[in-house]
């Protein structure tokens, strides 16, 4: 049967290699993004920090096909130490990172019920929710808080069908880190150190992170649900001073 799947964050580099990913695969796909035309068929302008968004978007989605599946990667990068944070791009950044989170999976597991239908979500975490990168401190707060959010849901839900997995990406291509780099006094330098991070000494791509949510989406992922699949080039693999 043909499904219909909401992916927020979808005019960002990830989000829209996400969706592209997923109509190859046959899913009629609907993006959510605070930028864009509200005028292109599948995309809703909205912030995923209001919970109508959601709706908006689950709404559209049903008008294509069933929904079965939902991804949110909309995100915003918080800078700073937890001395430095200001109050407004802190609740900005929760709202976004993890409300944003909250509330879309609320409403595709509030649609799936209603409908009495299975189905899979997928919520983009990152490195940072395992390990510590300075300057990081509520960014990776929100991003742990989306792991333990998803986990919390796979066991709720587990009985209804609906499945929730997370793909946490390490060093990928993304506007976000373009935006960084573009900030840095030295970006060439930068930009090596990062790719130092990975034992594979290369930047991630958004097909990367894309081709690992189609996969826990799909039904041979089937017997996969609070899990964290992470996507960082070995990141986390062998041990700072070797390799």
């Amino acid at each position: 049967m043909t499904r219909s799947c909401v992916v927020t964050g979808g005019a960002g580099g990830i989000g829209n290699a996400i969706a592209q990913e997923l109509r190859t695969a046959g899913w009629h796909v609907v993006t959510v993004d605070i930028a864009g035309s509200p005028h292109v068929e599948g995309h809703v302008v909205g912030d995923v920090a209001d919970p109508s968004t959601h709706q908006r978007a689950a709404q559209a989605a049903e008008a294509l096909a069933p929904l079965g599946g939902w991804v949110n990667c909309a995100g915003y990068n918080i800078l700073g130490a937890v001395t430095e944070v200001t109050e407004a791009e802190l609740r900005h950044g929760t709202d976004v990172n993890l409300l944003g989170v909250f509330h879309g999976t609320a409403e595709a597991c509030r649609r799936l019920v209603e409908a009495d239908r299975p189905g899979a979500i997928v919520n983009i975490s990152s490195i940072q929710a395992a390990v510590g990168f300075p300057g990081f401190a509520a960014y990776a707060m929100t991003k742990g808080g989306i792991e333990a959010l998803s986990r919390q849901v796979a066991a709720e839900y587990i009985a209804r069908g609906i499945r929730c997995n997370v793909v946490a990406p390490g060093l990928i291509h993304s506007e976000m880190n373009d935006r960084l780099l573009a900030a840095s006094a030295h970006p060439e330098t930068l930009s090596a150190q990062w790719a130092q991070l990975t034992p594979m000494g290369r930047w991630g791509q958004p097909k990367d992170v894309a081709a690992a949510v189609s996969f826990l989406l799909g039904p041979t992922s089937s017997y996969i649900t609070g899990e964290v699949l992470a996507v960082n080039g070995g990141a986390l693999t062998i041990a700072r001073g070797h390799g």
